[in-house]
């Protein structure tokens, strides 16, 4: 933590706690659906929990199975939405902040 990501209490700014999280789902969306697919964001909430001092962590899972169901799910529908819930945590578990992204996915319309 430093001045950039520091807010005027000297904690953790909640932007750069969700900077940090923001693009994972969607992009990790997008490179396993391939580029005849586009993924974006469409909308996200936080609960922050507790004031960050120290370096936070998170974790990512993408199932395969989920990536296979929306590439399925897009032969029949224009857009398929998924819902994902991040935390950030510290070393010692305990969670500061909780995230749920909204991403969307469909098929490109013109070639990449």
């Amino acid at each position: 933590m430093d001045w950039k990501t520091r807010g005027y209490n000297g904690t953790i700014f909640g932007g750069s706690m969700y900077a940090c999280i923001d693009p994972i789902y969607m992009t990790m969306i997008a490179w396993h659906l391939g580029r005849d697919y586009v993924a974006w964001d469409r909308a996200a909430t936080i609960d922050f929990r507790k004031a960050g001092r120290t370096a936070l962590f998170s974790r990512f899972k993408l199932d395969p199975a989920d990536v296979t169901a929306i590439r399925s799910e897009l032969e029949t529908t224009e857009r398929v939405e998924r819902v994902y819930d991040v935390v950030l945590f510290d070393s010692a578990e305990v969670v500061h902040a909780s995230f749920r992204k909204t991403i969307v996915a469909r098929k490109r319309k013109t070639p990449p």
